[in-house]
């Protein structure tokens, strides 16, 4: 009978161990670096980390929101919260600004920062990557939730950002 118990706990544990590994194996997120050109407002944007993960383009917030006319952003480290606002005329400056393309495959997981829209508390429209330290947005998705255009020619291989215009998207960013 003991045996039976000392049994039936081993297998327990062992169960619930292979069901909490699962989920931080499954967090990881294999980001590849892309290959794809990149124009903000006309300007021709280079060195800056952009990742391919699942299809889909992951630019770090910061460089995005630097590169725009009408965007500013604060993290508030306190609430653990992304504020991104429009305005009219940037009077702010963005820091933490990448230098270089990204150049290996890494891993990024999934961020559990809020992330607010011009006040509106947007958390669940957006799926943030947390990569080496920095928030990464699939760009066809910041585009939607805070409104700048969004094309990709395949022809050239380049996706052009434009705050001036409403989201839109013809192409697969």
């Amino acid at each position: 009978m003991r045996i039976k118990k000392t049994l039936l706990i081993t297998l327990i544990v062992g169960l619930l161990c292979g069901l909490l590994a699962v989920p931080a194996f499954a967090a990881n997120l294999n980001a590849v670096p892309s290959n794809q050109y990149l124009i903000v407002n006309g300007h021709s944007v280079k060195n800056i980390p952009v990742y391919n993960i699942d299809g889909c383009n992951y630019f770090k917030l910061r460089d995005i929101l630097y590169y725009t006319k009408h965007y500013e952003m604060d993290y508030i480290p306190e609430a653990n919260t992304i504020a991104i606002y429009y305005v009219t005329q940037r009077t702010g400056v963005i820091d933490g600004v990448s230098k270089e393309k990204a150049t290996q495959t890494t891993y990024g997981v999934s961020s559990s920062q809020k992330v607010y829209v011009n006040g509106w508390d947007l958390t669940s429209k957006f799926h943030p990557v947390n990569i080496n330290g920095n928030n990464y947005f699939q760009l066809r998705e910041l585009g939607s939730r805070i409104d700048f255009g969004v094309d990709y020619d395949a022809k050239t291989n380049t996706i052009t950002v434009d705050d001036d215009h409403i989201y839109w998207t013809i192409g697969i960013v």
